[in-house]
């Protein structure tokens, strides 16, 4: 699998139309691990990667782990084909983006030649002193898909999450409506303004020109060569076009 094939950037919009037929890329082990170094986290991780080459050796396995912050090197990640790391510093970690920097790092160093998905990012106001505020979520988009766009190591991100969600240990809303409030769009799928963000950041386009001369318009497009990066076949000025 080369470099630029595994270089994609998945968004909570396209896993939510993913189609349920069995056909996913990666089927993980297990999910959320936050403790993934321990023996008992450990094991389990273990049985059920196992069990799942059983069902189907030829599907890479991978585990969402939340504790690759210290000692990357001896978590089950190291028993998965995938590195897949939930990270959220400056809300959940506390730490700075630099500790960002040095943690990618760091997980490259502990699993060289590993493709890492950052498979969850983002701000949830989760917490009473973390009041919710779109323009933070929509900062450290902005700011840690910087840093993480350009890195050789990275092969995919997660911004998390899509939209708000129910559940009972939410900590706004009362009842069935109790919820947390960590997406870019609320519960009723309403957009906020990091939304349009998320969406600008998905896209595979990094630059559209549209230049006038005399009765003559010429359009040119200019994709990304980084995360999201995609293979344009076919030629878009051509009868049926080109497609990503």
């Amino acid at each position: 699998m080369s470099t630029r094939t595994r270089r994609r950037f998945v968004s909570e919009v396209a896993l939510a139309s993913a189609p349920a037929s069995g056909t996913s890329i990666i089927q993980s082990s297990t999910c959320c691990g936050r403790h993934s170094s321990r023996r008992p986290a450990y094991a389990f991780a273990k049985r059920m990667r196992e069990e799942a080459k059983r069902l189907d050796p030829r599907r890479p396995a991978a585990y969402a782990s939340n504790s690759l912050q210290r000692t990357p090197e001896h978590d089950v990640t190291a028993l998965m084909d995938i590195v897949e790391w939930n990270e959220y510093y400056e809300t959940w970690y506390g730490g700075t983006l630099d500790d960002v920097r040095t943690n990618v790092e760091a997980i490259q160093r502990a699993f060289p030649g590993k493709p890492i998905i950052v498979s969850e990012y983002g701000f949830c106001a989760c917490t009473p002193e973390r009041t919710e505020g779109d323009g933070r979520r929509a900062e450290i988009l902005k700011t840690y898909t910087e840093i993480y766009r350009p890195h050789p190591g990275v092969a995919g991100l997660i911004f998390f999450c899509y939209n708000d969600y129910r559940t009972h240990v939410g900590d706004r809303g009362k009842g069935v409506l109790k919820q947390r409030v960590h997406g870019v769009v609320d519960l009723y799928g309403a957009r906020k303004p990091s939304y349009n963000l998320l969406r600008e950041e998905s896209s595979p386009i990094d630059a559209f020109e549209i230049a006038v001369d005399g009765n003559k318009l010429t359009a040119a497009i200019r994709t990304r060569a980084q995360l999201p990066a995609y293979a344009l076949a076919g030629d878009p000025g051509q009868s049926g076009g080109g497609r990503w």
